[in-house]
């Protein structure tokens, strides 16, 4: 059994197709069922071959003959899918058997039946069996399953009635989605709503947006706008970003009347989070008055921080709530005011004395990103982090620190001290970097626009860079010749180096191209920023 296993050719490879054709045009039609049907065409499609027309013919006959005779819409609802990953053009017989089977099985079929068999006719739009032909027996279809929608509409969970709805707008009638079954659905909407979680309401939204409905009727909106916990329009938000639906300025403006009951109680990250899922949903620039309320909010926990007596309250901005807030702001179109923006400067000074590397990379380039230039206040922050934090940055740390400043260009802020700091531990890392620091370090530093690092640094980094040009990406090899050569350091590099680093840079091979590639800025951002909750106190 297991030679015989091994020995069977892949499902989509060459064999196996000339195999299931051949088997397909050995049995006669009335002898072959959905399934074969299915299995064949689906194994064309995956080795995106072509269906020779003797085999088509040959399916349509089975179809008409058997196939759709004895098939469930399940069936039906695979074999319209098949046919259009396939692309194939069933014949009108087929068509019609298939229709048949629609109208037959339809009054029976469950919610899930519906909408699995709406989608299969919506596949299958590109092959001509689709419900866009003005015949009776379309019409007959699309009757059946409106019928089918409304009697089991009573039945439907809120998960079920999305599915239905989202179903019909793919599977796109002529005449849009019928009026028995849009009452029905009304209704069932309805009452489902008082049970329905934010993903759930969200859903159905989606799902009357793809079917070109308005959801008016259903009390939806007024459900969203009585929102009143923080991530109730996180999560409806959530849903529409990972459908890739916008949502109507209906439900923006629902949305909006949510955040605004929701404002007072949420915390930083809360903020930021709210933020960014308008943003996330293609809702920027979001209502003013949603942008209104998070500014207030940022304002209100900033005052209960500056009041705080003892420890900080709970949800504050953290260490890197600057930057994130900022970019938040910016990615969700709303222009914070002078005073939200005093506001988080505040918070920068006071959580100055707890900046890691990581949230003053953080900071900065969060004002970089909002096209921001960060005030004073915060640039002395940093500039005093760095001075504190230089004797135990890594590598990376070096590069996401004097990127940053470079990014927000505030490099010739940079006290004698910190770069005094900065040069140090670049001496100290320099005999521990890998090929990818060694061009992160100095790409940064050219970016930086203040010259090269401090002469004792200067020789312990390019002794790396030539130890480490054997394994260099292609890429960050020429980043680095740029570098040394803006920096003005082309003087400093000897012969020997220099040819190393032309090699690399030069490299076109599979393996130089498999090396470790240094991360970009973007990169390293998205890095430092993954997996924990944006701008909240840690």
């Amino acid at each position: 059994a297991a030679a015989a296993e091994r020995a069977a050719p892949a499902p989509n490879s060459p064999e196996s197709i000339a195999d299931a054709a051949e088997r397909i045009e050995r049995t006669p039609a009335e002898k072959i069922g959905a399934n074969d049907v299915v299995d064949v065409l689906r194994r064309f499609a995956g080795a995106k071959a072509v269906v020779p027309p003797r085999v088509s013919k040959h399916i349509d006959a089975a179809v008409a003959a058997n196939a759709a005779k004895r098939a469930s819409t399940r069936n039906v609802a695979d074999m319209l899918e098949a046919f259009a990953a396939a692309k194939v053009v069933p014949g009108d017989k087929a068509r019609e058997a298939m229709f048949a089977a629609i109208v037959r099985e339809a009054t029976r079929a469950t919610p899930k039946a519906i909408a699995e068999v709406l989608h299969g006719l919506g596949s299958a739009r590109g092959v001509g069996a689709g419900l866009q032909g003005a015949d009776s027996l379309t019409r007959r279809v699309v009757s059946k399953l409106a019928a089918a929608a409304a009697r089991e509409a009573p039945k439907m969970d809120a998960r079920e009635i999305a599915d239905v709805l989202s179903s019909f707008g793919f599977a796109k009638p002529n005449k849009g989605l019928p009026g028995d079954a849009r009452a029905a659905l009304d209704a069932a909407v309805t009452r489902e709503a008082s049970r329905m979680s934010p993903e759930d309401v969200a859903s159905v939204l989606v799902g009357y947006h793809r079917a070109g409905a308005a959801p008016e009727a259903s009390g939806l909106l007024q459900k969203i706008a009585k929102f009143s916990d923080p991530s109730d329009a996180v999560d409806a938000l959530a849903v529409f970003a990972s459908r890739r639906v916008k949502p109507a300025a209906t439900t923006r403006e629902a949305l909006a009347k949510a955040v605004v009951n929701a404002a007072p109680a949420m915390r930083a990250g809360d903020v930021v989070k709210t933020l960014d899922a308008f943003a996330d949903a293609g809702c920027a620039p979001m209502p003013p008055v949603a942008g209104d309320a998070l500014g207030r909010a940022v304002l209100r926990l900033e005052s209960a921080t500056s009041s705080a007596t003892s420890s900080i309250p709970a949800g504050a901005f953290g260490p890197e709530a600057i930057g994130d807030a900022l970019r938040a702001f910016r990615r969700a179109g709303v222009a914070p005011s002078n005073g939200v923006k005093d506001a988080l400067a505040r918070a920068a000074a006071r959580e100055a004395p707890r900046f890691t590397p990581k949230n003053i990379a953080g900071t900065l380039e969060g004002y970089a990103d909002a096209g921001e230039s960060p005030p004073w206040s915060v640039v002395s922050a940093c500039v005093d982090g760095v001075g504190r934090e230089a004797a135990n940055m890594d590598a990376d740390e070096i590069a996401d620190v004097v990127g940053a400043f470079a990014s927000a260009r505030v490099c010739g802020k940079l006290t004698a001290t910190a770069r005094s700091a900065l040069d140090n531990a670049v001496a100290r890392e320099a005999p521990r970097m890998y090929a990818r620091d060694v061009a992160s370090v100095a790409r940064a530093y050219a970016d930086c626009g203040e010259g090269a690092p401090g002469h004792g640094s200067v020789g312990p980094l390019l002794k790396a860079a030539a130890e480490t040009a054997a394994t260099m990406h292609p890429t960050d090899a020429r980043s680095t010749l740029a570098a040394v050569k803006r920096m003005g350091l082309s003087g400093a590099m000897d012969a020997k180096t220099r040819r190393a680093l032309e090699a690399a840079a030069a490299a076109t091979g599979e393996e130089a191209n498999a090396l470790r590639r240094s991360p970009t800025a973007k990169e390293r951002r998205e890095a430092r920023r993954g997996g924990e909750r944006p701008g909240e106190t840690r």
